[in-house]
This record gives structure tokens, C-alpha cells and sequence, in this order.
């Protein structure tokens, strides 16, 4: 009898010491407590096996008692962790959905109130409303395609036709990027990638993913329109401001592609979890560029200088 009782008190023992290590490396209180209780355990163990005549039955009932303990912990513990474990997926999905849409947070920043519509077929679009009643599809809105007091534009289509021809060899860690339409080229770092450009409209352009937050972000307007054809000789400033094309502040000019570009710059109230941004405006042959840097996640001035020093036509 001795001996059954020893060997359930050595199987108890190294259960809790198993369990109890496994909690702890989950950083779990209980695991601390089931390590004690092998160690009871243990010790009631090298007790039975001492066992004489009169063997005490002391030691050996606490062990017995422990094992209770430890077999209703490990069932509890064992559930907590599965649970934990199948819910965990659903618990990360968020993180991944619940990126900021530069288009939405664009919107909210010029005083529009963002809507979600679901059409017939489940498919979900963002419209940017303004205080005029009118509206506009929030990536038209943030592209410059629409404006406040015109109608809702659908998105453009996307263009594969993304010519890379570079004129000046980029550095090392850069890649260039020629425009198949309008000549312009810039350098960009090495592992972004070219989203929902239009070579009519705009060249976004988008880092990789870096502590959830795609880094960095430019984009490159330029639609033919009205709004930006500004008339020539004309202050671009004052034409511009009777526009509210300059959202934030202006904090001076900066030359790129040979051009005087107004430098403007919006801090979004909202704090860390919205985006600033600064924007440089520049005129070439009539046609009136918009050079938005969005500062996802950090904001390191190296990388856009180079970004803005490269372009060029």
C-alpha cells in the first residue's frame, strides 16, 4: 500500500511541477502555487518511502489531499488556457481592420463628417459630408477630384501602367519612379508599394507595415481640373487660401523641381491616434502639383527630404 501511495504522490508531484512551470512562463501567480504544492507532494513521497512498521499516515493523507488539489487546479487551469488560446484570433483581428483610413481621417480634418453606406452586395464606401449639404466619395475628396459644393465622385479606376524609368540613379535603399504621363520622377524607399494611383490623378505611394502603421506616405496629386490649372503669374497663395486649399498653416516655401512650393503644415487636435501632415503646392507648366507627406507612426525629416529633393521633371 506504501508503495501505490508513494507512486501517486510522485505522479502529483510531477504534474504540479509541469503545470506550475508552464503557468509561470504565461506569467500566471497559480503557477508559483503549484510549484509549493509539488514539492509537498515530494515530500510526502520520500516520507511514505521511508515507511517503517508503523508508517504515519500523516504525510501521506496531506499528499493525498494535494492531489485532489492539484488534478481540480490543472482541469481549471487547462480550460482558461484553451479559451484563452481559441479566442485570441478573433482578439488580433481588430489590429489588422482597425487601421486608420487616410482618406477618412483626411476628411474629418478638412470639417467633413464621414459616412459609411453598405450597397445591396455587402461592398462598403466612405463619403466625406460638408456643412453645404453636398458630398463627395472620400478617396475622390482626398485625391482632389471632388470638392465641398460639388457632387459625389466615384473613385478612379486603378492603373497598373506605373513606369519606372529612372533618369538619376537612386541611392542605395531608394528605388525611382518616372510618371508615364506627366515626367516627373522621385526616389522612394526600397519596399513600399504604389497604391490606388492613377496616372491622371495622383501616385500614392506607401511604406510596409511598421508597429501598425504603414511607413511613410506620399502622395502625388495632380488631376486636370479646374482647381488646379491656377491662371498664370498669379499669387498661388492667395489663390489657393480663396480655395481652402491650405489646410493648417503656411510655414514658408521650399524649392522642388525648380519651383517655389508652398509649404503648409496641419496638426491634427485629436493627438497620436490621428495624423498631421504637411503638404507642398507647386506649379510646372500650368499644372498644379500637390505634394502631401502623412506622418504614419513617426516623422523622420531624412527620409522626406530626400523624397522631396529627388523630384523632378
Amino acid at each position: 500500500m506504501q508503495n501505490h501511495q508513494r507512486n501517486w504522490l510522485l505522479l502529483s508531484a510531477a504534474a504540479s511541477f509541469v503545470a506550475g512551470v508552464l503557468l509561470v512562463w504565461k506569467d500566471s501567480g497559480a503557477g508559483w502555487f503549484l510549484i509549493i504544492l509539488g514539492i509537498i507532494d515530494l515530500g510526502a513521497a520520500a516520507r511514505a518511502g521511508r515507511g517503517s512498521a508503523e508508517p504515519n499516515p500523516r504525510p501521506v493523507r496531506w499528499g493525498l489531499i494535494g492531489v485532489s488539489l492539484m488534478l481540480v487546479l490543472l482541469a481549471v487551469v487547462v480550460s482558461l488556457l484553451l479559451a484563452r488560446r481559441a479566442g485570441s484570433p478573433a482578439a488580433a483581428a481588430p489590429t489588422q481592420a482597425g487601421l486608420p483610413n487616410p482618406a477618412s481621417v483626411f476628411c474629418e480634418q478638412q470639417g467633413g463628417r464621414l459616412d459609411i453606406r453598405t450597397d445591396a452586395s455587402g461592398g462598403q464606401a466612405g463619403f466625406c459630408l460638408f456643412t453645404d449639404g453636398s458630398e463627395c466619395d472620400e478617396w475622390a475628396y482626398f485625391r482632389g477630384e471632388c470638392k465641398p459644393g460639388g457632387t459625389a465622385a466615384l473613385p478612379s479606376p486603378t492603373s497598373s501602367d506605373l513606369a519606372v524609368v529612372p533618369t538619376v540613379v537612386p541611392p542605395e535603399g531608394w528605388e525611382s519612379y518616372t510618371h508615364p504621363n506627366l515626367g516627373y520622377t522621385f526616389f522612394y524607399p526600397t519596399g513600399c508599394t504604389f497604391e490606388s494611383t492613377d496616372p491622371a490623378s495622383h501616385t500614392l505611394v506607401v511604406g510596409p507595415l511598421e508597429s501598425g502603421e504603414h511607413w511613410p506616405w506620399f502622395n502625388v496629386a495632380h488631376p486636370d481640373e479646374e482647381d488646379y490649372h491656377p491662371p498664370a503669374d498669379v499669387d498661388l497663395q492667395a489663390w489657393l487660401a480663396e480655395r481652402s486649399r491650405l489646410p493648417g498653416k503656411v510655414l514658408g516655401t521650399r524649392t522642388i523641381a525648380g519651383e517655389p512650393a508652398i509649404h503648409t503644415r496641419f496638426d491634427d487636435p485629436r493627438g497620436p491616434q490621428a495624423y498631421s501632415d504637411d503638404r507642398f503646392y507647386f506649379v510646372h507648366d500650368g499644372q498644379l502639383f500637390e505634394l502631401t507627406i502623412l506622418h504614419t507612426g513617426k516623422e523622420d525629416w531624412t527620409v522626406y527630404d530626400r523624397f522631396l529633393d529627388s523630384f523632378h521633371f
